[in-house]
C-alpha cells in the first residue's frame, strides 16, 4: 500500500537535504526545551523525561519527509511521521515505566 502511494523520484537533492537537516536540528531542540519547561515547571515525571529523551528520535522521524519519504504522497507521509513519532515516544515512556518499578 505504502509503495503503491509513491509520486515522486527517488532521488535525495541537496537542498532536501539541507532542509531536512534543519527541521530536525529545529524540531529537536523545541521539542527539548518544552520537556525541560515542563519538567521545571511541574516537576519530574515520566512523560516529560520521555519528551526529552525521544525528542532527538521525533526530530529525525520528522526530518525524513523531505529526504527519504519524499516519493510517497502527503498523506503517506504523514502517516509514517505520526506513526514513528507515537512510536519512539511511547517506547521511552515504557522504557522509563519499567525502569520505575524495578
Amino acid at each position: 500500500m505504502i509503495t503503491a502511494s509513491r509520486n515522486e523520484p527517488t532521488e535525495v537533492l541537496w537542498e532536501n537535504a539541507q532542509r531536512s537537516g534543519a527541521w530536525m536540528l529545529g524540531t529537536a531542540a523545541v521539542l527539548t526545551t518544552i520537556g525541560v519547561a515542563l519538567d521545571k515547571l511541574d516537576g519530574d515525571h515520566i512523560l516529560f523525561t520521555a519528551l526529552i529523551y525521544s525528542s532527538f528520535f521525533i526530530a529525525l522521524m520528522i526530518s525524513t519527509r523531505h529526504t527519504f519519504l519524499r516519493p510517497y504522497s502527503r498523506a503517506a507521509r504523514v502517516a509514517l511521521m505520526a506513526a514513528g513519532s507515537v512510536a519512539c515516544y511511547a517506547f521511552f515512556v515504557t522504557v522509563l515505566v519499567v525502569a520505575a518499578r524495578t
